[in-house]
Parts: C-alpha cells; sequence; structure tokens
C-alpha cells in the first residue's frame, strides 16, 4: 500500500538521522501528534537541504514521501534503487535465493564470500550468513568453500566467541567430520586448522570427532593429507 510507502520513508529517514547532531529531535520521537505532524511536514519539505541524506537516495526519497500516493513508488523500485546497491546488501539478497543458483555460482559466490565475511556485522553474521552457509556444509562440492569461511571468521575471535561457536558452527563441524567419507579437500583444510580449533573447544573434544579424520589422512593416497 501507498501508506506503506511513505511510513517505510519516515522510518529511513528517522534511521539516517539517529546519528546526525545538528537536529534536535528525531521525527519519530516526538510527544505529541501535533509535533509529529509538523516534523514529518518539515522533513517532506526539506529533504534535498538535509545533509544526513544520501545524495543518491533523494530523488527516490521525495518520492516516498509525496503527498501525493500515485507518486510514490513501488516495492521492486525502491529495491532496484542505486541506494540500495550496495555489495553487502546485495551478498545478503544472493545468499536469500542460493539454492536457486547452480552448483558453479555457488562455488563462485562462497570464494567471494571468504574475502568479505569479516566485514559484515556481527548480528548480520549470525543470524543471517552463517545459518544459511552451514546448510549446505555437507554439500562435497561446497563444504570445504564454506569451511574456508568458517576459519576466516574463527582466525577473529572477536568476531566469534566459544560459546556460539559451540553452538552454531560446531554441528556442522561435526556432521561433516563424523561421515564415513569426506572430500579430500574438506579433510584437509579441517586437520590443517585442528590448532585453530583447539581455540574454540577442549582436547577431549576434539578428539572424539577428529581422531577419525587423522586416521582417514593416513589411509587415503593423497600425498598432500599424509604429509599432515
Amino acid at each position: 500500500y501507498a501508506s506503506d510507502i511513505f511510513s517505510l520513508g519516515l522510518i529511513i529517514v528517522s534511521i539516517l538521522e539517529s546519528n546526525h547532531k545538528q537536529r534536535a529531535n528525531n521525527i519519530l520521537t516526538f510527544s505529541n501528534y501535533s509535533a509529529f505532524k509538523d516534523g514529518i511536514i518539515r522533513t517532506m519539505n526539506d529533504i534535498s537541504m538535509l545533509s544526513f541524506i544520501p545524495v543518491n537516495l533523494k530523488p527516490l526519497l521525495d518520492r516516498i514521501l509525496n503527498i501525493d500516493n500515485s507518486f510514490r513508488p513501488i516495492c521492486n523500485e525502491i529495491s532496484a534503487s542505486s541506494w540500495l546497491n550496495d555489495p553487502f546488501l546485495q551478498t545478503i539478497k544472493y545468499l536469500d535465493s542460493l539454492s536457486e543458483k547452480e552448483m558453479s555460482q555457488q562455488q563462485t559466490f562462497l570464494k567471494g564470500l571468504q574475502n568479505i565475511i569479516l566485514k559484515f556485522e556481527e548480528r548480520v553474521l549470525k543470524s543471517r550468513i552463517l545459518p544459511t552457509i552451514l546448510k549446505y556444509v555437507s554439500y562435497d562440492q561446497l563444504s570445504s568453500l564454506i569451511l574456508s569461511c568458517l576459519f576466516v571468521l574463527m582466525e577473529c575471535p572477536e568476531k566469534i566467541s566459544k560459546i556460539e561457536f559451540n553452538e552454531m558452527i560446531w554441528p556442522g563441524f561435526k556432521l561433516l567430520a563424523e561421515r564415513k567419507e569426506i572430500p579430500a579437500q574438506s579433510l584437509f583444510l579441517i586437520v590443517k586448522n585442528i590448532q585453530l580449533l583447539l581455540n574454540y573447544m577442549s582436547t577431549e573434544e576434539l578428539q572424539q570427532s577428529i581422531k577419525t579424520l587423522v586416521l582417514k589422512c593416513y589411509e587415503c593416497k593423497v600425498p598432500k593429507l599424509q604429509e599432515l
């Protein structure tokens, strides 16, 4: 509905305005209806003059907050705007549709994710990214790429705590480690990073699941794994 689009515009302005020091009151925090209405009217009239609103957002926001609802954009127009063409937002968007992509596209995406995973906010990492990629950790063609992402993350203890590791990541690790067969590259990554894993769990706990992997390294005919 057009009224929902207008409300979205007010929320966007309020969020952008919240860290701006020049305006004493946020438009969504006035204590009475009259002041709230006046704040909305001022905002609608001053969009082009508000310095805290990105330049590439102003034309779109001007339409969103137009008093004539026939001029307001629809959701598809908003999502396609240049303001939302942010690489991190695009990553989340792609992640949401990952199951619909071809295997080669999934692999390319996960390779790229390794390079930017540390740049995401912790809330986004833990609520969106980790739960989604861990769904694919048992896929032979994707497991090593997902493990690479996880090990990059684990190298920064400020990003993931021991408790969070054991609650969110370890179940997927364990499921992969205890499989009868495991892709060679995934096996290599786990064994290579055992010391890193020890930073997040006890030696005894790790041994229960990892010792079988070490045996697999000796049993396989891959020299790189036997050297480990």
